[in-house]
């Protein structure tokens, strides 16, 4: 029988972080599902959008469409699920620096983005950035990993971002460079041996729509090109 202090049993409530690279602490946190499908978030959008589309039953949510106060507005909208994980981040870091005295330590937050795909990339990156000046006193960088797969019926498309493009360390360096060999072997092996039957694959990207007064708003999909042609 396995018996702790009170300290030991405290130290079992500290949600720590989830990697130490070189002199960095990170923290993964992934985004598995579609933001846009939240009744809230919808009814926001909703209300900027219809002003674009006022004899319109069919609107399309297209942020480059947006006056700039309009479009800061969106951007605080769709990034909430991003700040909420950034916040999070920042405490279990904090706690991970503190927790193991790691003095001249940097903290930072890994994004793993494979659900919430109406978030483009660099929008995610953008964000997240900003979150991570304005709001947080541990988290110094900010790394974003996306994955999104889109089809045309016959052909799919899966795509990968990595930011940042050009580390500034050897840490980061590495993880990037680990990160494109892991996909290049996947690619290599699905070639080589096509794709097992039990293996968990991404789904491709479907227009997310809503109805809200009266009227539907849609966010569509990037084209596929097909091979054929």
């Amino acid at each position: 029988m396995l018996v702790v202090t009170a300290e030991e049993a405290d130290d079992f409530k500290i949600k720590n972080a989830d990697y130490v690279l070189g002199s960095y602490v990170f923290e993964l946190k992934q985004f598995e599902k579609e933001g846009l499908e939240v009744k809230t978030r919808q009814k926001k959008i909703g209300d900027i959008f219809e002003r674009y589309y006022e004899n319109e039953s069919v609107c399309k949510i297209d942020p480059s469409i947006l006056n700039e106060k309009d479009y800061i507005e969106y951007c605080e909208i769709v990034g909430v699920p991003i700040q909420k994980r950034v916040k999070a981040a920042n405490k279990q870091v904090k706690s991970t620096l503190a927790h193991m005295d790691l003095e001249g330590f940097s903290g930072g937050v890994i994004l793993l983005n494979t659900g919430y795909l109406t978030m483009s990339h660099d929008l995610l990156v953008e964000r997240a950035e900003r979150y991570a000046s304005k709001d947080t006193s541990s988290i110094n960088h900010v790394v974003v990993i996306s994955s999104w797969t889109t089809t045309n019926g016959f052909d799919n498309q899966v795509s990968y971002a990595f930011h940042p493009n050009n580390p500034s360390s050897i840490e980061l360096n590495n993880l990037q460079a680990v990160f494109w060999e892991k996909i290049e072997g996947k690619m290599t092996g699905l070639i080589a041996h096509g794709l097992h039957a039990s293996t968990d694959v991404q789904k491709p990207m479907t227009p997310t729509y809503f109805e809200y007064k009266e009227k539907v708003f849609i966010f569509g999909i990037p084209q596929t090109v097909s091979s054929f042609y």
